[in-house]
C-alpha cells in the first residue's frame, strides 16, 4: 500500500489530505511560530499510529511528560501506543543532546538508529537544527556539505519506505538553505495563522502534494480546541 492512513473518527483531516500521506515521501510543513505545525505534527503521529503505522517524534520541545501532558488536554490517546513504542518520543534534550555540543546535533540526528527503525520519523522543530548548526559553522562550503549530506540522508531512508516529517520555522535559517528541503519535498505545506473576532483560525496551505491517491483540498482550515484536539473548519477564509 503506497499510502499511510492517519484516518481518526473525530475529524476528517486524512480525507482532505485524499486519504493518507505518501509512503516513503519527504514531508515539509513550513509556517512561523503559533501557526500549529507541532500540533498538526502531533495529531498526524496519533492517527497514522492507531492505524498501524509505528512512529517516532524528535521534538526540541517537550520532554515525555510534557508530550503526555499535551496529548491529555486534547484527549488524544497515546499511552498504550507509547508503552509498545509504536509511537516513540525523543527529547532533543537530553536524548540527542547529551554531553554534545551543539555543533554536533545535525550529526547526532542523522547517526540516531533508533529512531529510523519506524514507518514515519518526525522532526519537531528540524530548523533548529539548522539553526544550531549554521551558528557553529556560518555559512561555509564545510557547513552546506553536512546539510546536504543530511537531506541525502533522508532521501535515502525514503527510497527505503520510510516517510519523513519535517517541521521549519521560518525566519531563523537561510533561505538558501531551507530551499534545499522546500524543493526536495514531495509533500510541501505552509501554515498560516489569522484572527478572527475572538476566534485563532489556522490554515494549511497545500503546495505541493506528490502521488495523492485521491483529490486532495488547496486550503485547509482547522481550529484547536481542549478536550478535541484538531477540529476542521467547514470553511476557509483566504
Amino acid at each position: 500500500m503506497d499510502t499511510l492512513s492517519f484516518q481518526l473518527e473525530r475529524d476528517d483531516l486524512c480525507d482532505r489530505f485524499g486519504g493518507g500521506l505518501p509512503r516513503g515521501s519527504l514531508i515539509v510543513i513550513e509556517g512561523p511560530p503559533g501557526t500549529g505545525k507541532s500540533i498538526l505534527t502531533q495529531r498526524l503521529a496519533v492517527g497514522l499510529t492507531q492505524n498501524g503505522h509505528s512512529t517516532a517524534i524528535v521534538s526540541t520541545e517537550l520532554t515525555t511528560m510534557g508530550f503526555l501532558s499535551q496529548m491529555h488536554s486534547l484527549d488524544y490517546s497515546v499511552e498504550q501506543s507509547m508503552l509498545e513504542e509504536n509511537l516513540v518520543l525523543i527529547p532533543v534534550y537530553p536524548s540527542l543532546a547529551a554531553r554534545a555540543p551543539q555543533s554536533e546535533l545535525l550529526e547526532r540526528l542523522v547517526r540516531a538508529r533508533r529512531m529510523y527503525t519506524k514507518d514515519v520519523v518526525i522532526i519537531d522543530t528540524f530548523s533548529k537544527f539548522l539553526e544550531d548548526h549554521e551558528r557553529a559553522y556560518g555559512s561555509g562550503r564545510k557547513a552546506n556539505e553536512v546539510v546536504e549530506a543530511t537531506l541525502y540522508h533522508f532521501k535515502r531512508l525514503n527510497g527505503l519506505g520510510k516517510t519523513v516529517i519535517l517541521n521549519l520555522e521560518t525566519g531563523h535559517v537561510r533561505d538558501e538553505i531551507l530551499n534545499l528541503f522546500r524543493n526536495a519535498a514531495d509533500v510541501y505545506l505552509t501554515l498560516k495563522f489569522e484572527l478572527l473576532g475572538n476566534t485563532a483560525t489556522r490554515r494549511i496551505i497545500v503546495n505541493r502534494m506528490l502521488r495523492a491517491s485521491s483529490r486532495v483540498g488547496d486550503v485547509i482550515g482547522f481550529r484547536v480546541e481542549p478536550r478535541l484536539g484538531i477540529v476542521i473548519e467547514i470553511r476557509s477564509v483566504i
